[in-house]
């Protein structure tokens, strides 16, 4: 059986993202969250703060908001469903 994961983030830190000075996640942590994803039978990965609070996410269809799960723990001072003001 296969499972798809819809894995999330903002710039991570790597060779493509030297450009920017923009906060950027380890290409470690989005790969450590993604695999507590499979392992914890979840569809998404929201890895960062930026993704979080990305409003273009609620987009989409409400029953597959719904039945969204997200990573066990959301970044630093953003509580799941709550927006950065």
């Amino acid at each position: 059986m296969s499972q798809v994961i819809g894995v999330h983030a903002g710039f991570v830190d790597t060779d493509l993202s030297t450009w920017t000075d923009a906060p950027k996640i380890s290409a470690a942590d989005v790969a450590k969250q993604t695999l507590q994803a499979l392992a914890n039978d979840q569809d998404e990965v929201l890895a960062d703060e930026e993704t979080w609070r990305n409003p273009a996410r609620e987009a989409s269809p409400v029953e597959h908001r719904t039945a969204r799960t997200r990573t066990a723990r959301p970044p630093a001072g953003i509580a799941p469903g709550q927006k950065k003001e």
